[in-house]
């Protein structure tokens, strides 16, 4: 690869037919794919027959993918992506990026792993000034996940897409996050550790402090510390929800269920938070607010080892993050998801574990 140096500080190398450009800002790599074709809720932008997708130094191709004009399967090396049936349509948009991703309505996928692609532009002076902002139209219609963007963009700013169809778009700007586990580690057993992940830690306060600066949070406006427990519903990954509840409301913890909060509420729940418990899941991004020196465990199935996503995240904050096992019923984290068996949280070591969290 032929690097050089811009007026801008970045890193360029702009291929043979100068339809695709790859930059670099503080080792997030992203490329520029003119006359591309876009799918929101995936991670895929596709030109000529290649598709371009996340990586760590800079966004890469995967080669001979066959995708028939979105006719059927897109397959590589027969691993499955995505299916889509119907011919793209033009969007003449100057220029665009491209935030979406697997899950991206997922809150943790959105807030963690989407979003801090503006933040990366933003810690870089980028210009938005002629640039749109594509976006699903599930993302538009969340309440919690539009008032998250509003901190980073103007609704003026933003194209809300239908995620069933593909659009063919002049410019598309294809972001690496930065904040993602790497997916050669997916199956490491010692991934609940810190580091084993692609996570810029300045780049993600940067990020976070503009949640603060802009909803006016700060140590001066903290109300009194709390204990948090994390419920969720119990019409998937079921435990005994009930049993822990009644042995942690003996110890003062206060019973939230974060996706019936709004995104300020979620915020200053885990910025007020002495210690916070519950099972893993999505409302756990919400560690990147905490303080640091905030006690949290997470309840992990045994055969799940293959996510760093929150020690890293905790890592960010400070946060002091323990974990519980428990015997997961299904084969699978996939498997339990879609399951109706009911694990077993043991609760005698949790009562020790909380014992030992306020001595």
């Amino acid at each position: 690869m032929n690097l050089k140096t811009t007026n801008y500080g970045f890193y360029d190398h702009v291929t043979d037919n100068q339809e695709v450009s790859f930059k670099k800002l503080n080792n997030i790599g992203y490329a520029i794919i003119r006359n591309a074709t876009v799918v929101l809720g995936s991670e895929f932008v596709f030109k000529d027959h290649i598709a371009y997708k996340q990586d760590y130094d800079f966004s890469y191709q995967i080669k001979d993918v066959n995708y028939a004009n979105f006719r059927g399967s897109i397959t590589n090396n027969n691993t499955h992506l995505f299916t889509k049936k119907s011919e793209p349509k033009n969007l003449h948009l100057q220029r665009a990026i491209f935030l979406s991703g697997s899950y991206d309505y997922n809150w943790y996928h959105w807030l963690i792993e989407i979003l801090p692609k503006l933040e990366v532009l933003k810690f870089n002076d980028f210009d938005f000034s002629k640039t749109k902002i594509l976006i699903s139209e599930k993302n538009y219609n969340s309440a919690n996940h539009l008032d998250a963007l509003r901190f980073h963009t103007t609704r003026d700013k933003l194209v809300v897409l239908n995620p069933k169809t593909s659009y063919k778009i002049d410019e598309v700007i294809h972001i690496d996050s930065p904040s993602i586990n790497l997916p050669n580690k997916k199956f490491d057993n010692k991934l609940f550790e810190l580091g084993s992940g692609n996570f810029q830690s300045e780049i993600l306060k940067s990020y976070r402090n503009r949640f603060f600066s802009e909803l006016e949070i700060n140590s001066k406006n903290t109300i009194l510390k709390k204990r948090v427990y994390l419920s969720r519903s119990q019409k998937n990954r079921k435990y005994n929800q009930k049993q822990i509840i009644k042995l942690v409301e003996n110890f003062n913890f206060e019973i939230v269920d974060p996706s019936e909060l709004t995104l300020k509420e979620q915020i200053q729940l885990f910025f007020n938070a002495e210690i916070i418990i519950g099972p893993a899941g999505a409302a756990w991004a919400n560690l990147i607010f905490c303080k640091p020196d905030t006690i949290g465990m997470i309840f992990r199935p045994h055969n799940n080892g293959e996510n760093s996503s929150f020690p890293n995240l905790a890592k960010v904050s400070g946060v002091k993050l323990y974990e519980l096992k428990y015997i997961n019923p299904e084969k699978d984290w996939i498997s339990y998801m879609l399951s109706d068996k009911e694990a077993y949280i043991d609760v005698n070591l949790l009562d020790k574990a909380i014992r030992n969290f306020i001595s």
